[in-house]
């Protein structure tokens, strides 16, 4: 081999090695862009993965309150029935003292709800009784004493 064949040999390889160095300069260009691009969005992705778990723990903060608030409610409805099972007398209404009394009938009680529902005066039932003569003002009185 000459000189010159070696000397175009080594021009050759060096064309070579600076095109292949560019195509793979080139290429780590490409690659970093892209890895910067999925940083970015990672770092996207982490505010949101945050954002999602501070909504938890409110979530779970509320739903402690409102199973405290359930249990608080069920305790209540407890002391009530114990104190509904202990009392003696049964509470009644003004109505149900009069149909006990005989002054009034069920009768009685469709007649004062379709007067009800006829005048829309927005009379309570034993106004209305009074009203339709069916309850004297005294019977009235002497059962709202009964309730109290």
């Amino acid at each position: 081999m000459d000189i010159q064949t070696v000397a175009l040999v080594c021009v050759i390889l060096l064309a070579y090695f600076i095109v292949l160095g560019g195509l793979v300069l080139n290429k780590r260009r490409k690659l970093n862009h892209e890895i910067r691009g999925m940083l970015g969005d990672l770092k996207g992705l982490e505010k949101d993965l945050l954002s999602i778990q501070k909504d938890v723990l409110l979530r779970q903060g509320r739903v402690d309150l409102i199973r405290k608030d359930v249990q608080a409610l069920r305790v209540a409805i407890e002391q009530e029935k114990k104190a509904a099972a202990q009392s003696d007398a049964p509470r009644q209404d003004i109505v149900g003292v009069l149909m006990s009394m005989g002054k009034v009938t069920d009768s009685d009680l469709l007649r004062v709800t379709a007067h009800l529902e006829e005048t829309k005066s927005g009379s309570s039932v034993e106004e209305a009784l009074v009203i339709l003569g069916i309850v004297s003002p005294e019977d009235m009185e002497i059962a709202t004493q009964e309730v109290l």
